[in-house]
């Protein structure tokens, strides 16, 4: 298994941040053999995401199990460094997610990383709602800044990071004071990993 994925939290998060801030998935040629032998998702409804994962994604979770349910096909990402890491691309119905993976004989899923607005949390936030969207759903946020980045975190939501743009000044101290951030940022990517929330929650 990668080293990041025993590092705290907070490591994590910025980890992530870094990852996906120029992150490029493209898709390779090798796809899942056979054909899934069931529904990946029920009525063609978008998946939800959750502290534990994405629809049947959980972090965690075997990457085989997953093969067996929906298609699955290989996929590459850019990090920001301008390094390559492998990963999976995984069709949900009408949604899609990029899952990283561990190097593990048998892979365990690390990160699910979402750009599809169409999956969004059990009370409707997901990417292109606002931080003020946010906020009115979940509370108090916290925030970090990252290579660049800057993501917020709920309590209630441990292990998922909202990456989000909008005119927040670079001066600002978010990580103290996270009401500068105005509520109509935007969130544009969200990730989902193992670990404690920055916020507290467990």
């Amino acid at each position: 298994m990668r080293a990041h994925a025993t590092l705290l939290p907070v490591v994590v998060l910025i980890a992530a941040s870094a990852c996906s801030s120029k992150e490029r998935a493209a898709d390779s040629t090798a796809a899942a053999a056979g054909v899934p032998g069931s529904v990946c998702v029920e009525g063609g409804v978008a998946p939800t995401i959750t502290a534990a994962g994405v629809g049947p994604l959980r972090i965690g979770g075997a990457v085989s199990d997953i093969a067996r349910r929906c298609a699955v096909r290989d996929t590459s990402l850019i990090l920001s460094e301008g390094i390559t890491e492998k990963g999976r691309l995984v069709n949900l119905g009408n949604a899609s997610a990029v899952l990283l993976v561990s190097d593990d004989a048998e892979p365990t899923i690390e990160r699910i990383i979402i750009t599809d607005s169409s999956i969004r949390t059990e009370d409707g936030v997901g990417i292109g709602k606002s931080v003020g969207a946010l906020r009115a759903a979940y509370g108090r946020l916290c925030a970090m800044r990252g290579e660049g980045n800057l993501v917020v975190m709920v309590s209630s939501l441990p292990g998922v990071s909202f990456a989000i743009a909008g005119a927040v000044p670079e001066a600002a101290d978010v990580e103290r004071q996270p009401d500068a951030i105005p509520d109509n940022a935007s969130i544009i990517r969200i990730w989902v990993h193992s670990g404690r929330s920055a916020c507290g929650g467990s």
